[in-house]
């Protein structure tokens, strides 16, 4: 059975659009989609920031108890990461390192329900993480200083970080994510869609070949 053009064109324009999408998120965000990893001083990896690996397993960080949610071990580990960091750290190394620490700190105190509260967002130009919060995607700007933190204090801590860490260094909206409790990227739906956006990059591509067909 021959299919109509009524339903090839839309569904060929859709597959290129798709197509385009993936090469050129491959193409701009070569550090972000192959994520090269930190080093941590006993072989484990996580991306460039230099972490001591036994400040990970002090008592200071262990037995934290039932009651620590996903911001707080992600303030603990923003704290450890900013306590390595130097000044010719960027964004992406904050984001990675970070959500590296915290994936350990879960796993350490028998937490890896919370795997999946945390995710990597970015752009072309800027790397941050996203937090789960009451089944929302709230932002997390990792590059943010964070304070020395202990069980002590960390919730304390928590309640502020709501307010000063959800600002981040860029206007525009993540273009890659990473699958929930994973650093594998995955493209967004808004950055497929924007205005001028790679959706309507093929259009106009399609729209010059069609004038020139007429020609």
């Amino acid at each position: 059975m021959k299919i109509p053009d009524s339903i090839k064109k839309p569904s060929k324009f859709i597959i290129d659009c798709l197509l385009i999408f993936i090469v050129a998120n491959q193409l701009s965000h070569p550090a972000v989609l192959s994520v090269a990893t930190t080093r941590f001083a006993k072989g484990k990896t996580s991306e460039k920031i230099q972490i001591v690996s036994k400040d990970l397993y002090i008592n200071q960080f262990l037995f934290l108890g039932p009651s620590l949610n996903a911001r707080d071990y992600l303030n603990l580990s923003s704290s450890i990461v900013h306590k390595y960091a130097k000044e010719e750290h960027i964004c992406r190394h904050f984001a990675n390192a970070t959500y590296d620490v915290y994936q350990i700190l879960i796993k350490n105190n028998y937490r890896t329900d919370l795997s999946d509260k945390v995710r990597i967002a970015a752009t072309i130009e800027h790397e941050w993480l996203n937090i789960l919060e009451d089944e929302k995607w709230i932002p997390y700007e990792s590059t943010y200083p964070t304070p020395s933190l202990s069980k002590d204090n960390i919730e304390i801590y928590s309640d502020k970080s709501k307010l000063v860490k959800s600002f981040i260094n860029t206007k525009k909206g993540a273009e890659v994510v990473t699958i929930p409790g994973t650093k594998t990227f995955v493209p967004t739906l808004s950055s497929f869609l924007t205005p001028g956006g790679l959706a309507g990059g093929v259009y106009r591509q399609y729209k010059k070949l069609a004038e020139s067909s007429n020609n």
